[in-house]
Formats: structure tokens, sequence, C-alpha cells
């Protein structure tokens, strides 16, 4: 189970990575699709979880950049 749960984890943390670079996409939809999939993350994972992915790779995000 907790080897389960590391695999889980790290998909997460690259789903994350990919999500906030596409929030900073030109195209419309993408942006708005990795907008709702992200709200989906942060609604089913726990909140440390999803703010521990988003702050270890916003950083990365090019929109966390530009702010």
């Amino acid at each position: 189970m907790l080897q389960l749960a590391g695999c889980l984890c790290q998909d997460l943390d690259r789903t994350v990575s990919v999500l906030l670079s596409k929030t900073g996409d030109s195209n419309r939809f993408i942006r708005d699709d990795a907008e709702r999939a992200l709200v989906a993350m942060v609604e089913n994972t726990s909140e440390l979880r999803a703010l521990s992915a988003v702050i270890t790779h916003g950083t990365q995000s090019v929109l966390v950049q530009c702010l």
C-alpha cells in the first residue's frame, strides 16, 4: 500500500507540474482545462498534499514566474 501511495505522489507531482505550465498557455481552452484539473486535484487530495505539490512545482511555472 505504501508503495502505491508513493507512485501516486510521483504522478501527482508530474501532473501538477504540467498543469501549472499549461495555465500560462495562449490557448484559452487549454488554459481553462488546466485550471479545472487543478481545482479537481485540490478538491480530491489532502490540503497539505495539494499545497505541497503546488508550492514545489509552482516555482517552476511560467505563470508564477510572471507574477
